[in-house]
């Protein structure tokens, strides 16, 4: 069965994963970042383009891990970043990693998006940290994908989607895949949002199982020896 955790209690998944496996923090982001390019590359072949789209944030460090996976592999690859400052510590470092290998596919975000049906697009632009409605420039960002006809791939959740409480009054992406990690989040129940999440596919990226025990535990008042 698969657990529906709201984002907090996934932060301390991730936690609780990084102190008692130990993994560092950059390591998780790379076990999950390497899950969703085996997905991608399930899919599609090197007859395609893919354009990444990052933010600042862990959800944009996954997207340019990614980004640097799918490169290594010679794939076709544009990443499209937001302007610099303000970058998670783990966001910083896959930055640094892709652009000491590939600095030329790395552009500022576009003007205008085009359609094409050889260009494969991933969302990695806001994640589950997202608590308030999205901003500019994301924003115009997000309607520019969502009025073209494009295959989009969602990492972790659309972009605009609030993890934990679906609001169709939000901007979000309307993705056709979500790459979603260890477990659904509340606001994918929501009957409506079907049409932004697309098929859903759930990526094991190796969370320390005793803390889902503990939690269960938790919620059922049983002692817990952990």
């Amino acid at each position: 069965m698969i657990p529906v955790l709201s984002a907090e209690v996934v932060r301390a998944w991730d936690a609780y994963t990084i102190q008692h496996e130990p993994i560092a923090s950059i390591d998780l982001m790379e076990r999950a970042a390497t899950r969703c390019f085996e997905w991608i590359c399930s899919k599609w072949n090197y007859n395609h383009t893919f354009n990444v789209f990052c933010g600042n944030g862990n959800n944009g460090g996954d997207g340019l891990a990614i980004a640097r996976l799918l490169f290594l592999s010679n794939y076709k690859v544009s990443v499209y970043i937001l302007p610099e400052g303000n970058r998670s510590p783990d966001n910083q470092i896959n930055y640094n990693r892709l652009c000491a290998i590939a600095e030329h596919v790395v552009h500022s975000m576009p003007k205008e998006i085009a359609p094409s049906k050889d260009v494969i697009c991933i969302d990695a632009l806001l994640g589950t940290g997202l608590t308030q409605g999205v901003k500019e420039p994301i924003k115009t960002i997000i309607n520019q994908m969502n009025q073209v006809e494009l295959t989009m791939v969602s990492i972790d959740l659309p972009s605009g989607m609030n993890s934990d409480h679906f609001s169709s009054h939000e901007t979000m992406v309307k993705a056709n895949y979500t790459l979603t990690f260890q477990c659904y989040k509340p606001a994918f129940l929501s009957k409506e949002a079907e049409q932004y999440c697309g098929e859903i596919t759930v990526l094991d990226i190796g969370l320390h199982p005793r803390f889902l025990e503990k939690e269960i535990k938790k919620e059922d008042n049983l002692p817990s020896s952990y």
